[in-house]
């Protein structure tokens, strides 16, 4: 809670002392999200973690893409709950061995194929 605040004091001075009201600039302040905070936030999160990102589901505008799978880059390795456990490869509910896919030009949305389910995970960044 008290990172929030931070953010949202340094977005309404930011905001304040701009000339230009069309354009809105935001200083990433704390870094992307963590496991921790999400699991924090939400502790039946379905997220892994991938090159040091973490990915959530349910999305509905990344559901809502038209997108193509582009190539298999790893799998999931680990399950946890735990945020000291979290690593890349660990999941909350893919069940170690889901394949990750990359997609074709959405860098920020990973596909993992669950049995035969094909699931879209969006990285989350700050901002």
């Amino acid at each position: 809670m008290r990172k929030e605040m931070h953010l949202l004091l340094v977005l309404v001075v930011l905001t304040g002392c701009s000339n230009n009201f069309t354009k809105t600039e935001t200083t990433y302040v704390f870094g992307n999200p963590d496991a921790d905070e999400m699991l924090e936030m939400d502790p039946d999160v379905d997220m892994f973690q991938w090159n040091d990102g973490i990915y959530v589901t349910d999305i509905a505008w990344v559901n809502a893409l038209e997108i193509e799978i582009d190539q298999e880059v790893g799998t999931i390795t680990n399950q946890s709950y735990d945020p000291e456990a979290f690593a890349n490869g660990t999941s909350t509910k893919l069940p170690i061995g889901s394949v990750i896919f990359s997609v074709k030009d959405q860098s920020n949305i990973l596909i993992v194929k669950d049995g035969e389910k094909l699931i879209r995970y969006l990285h989350l960044v700050e901002g």
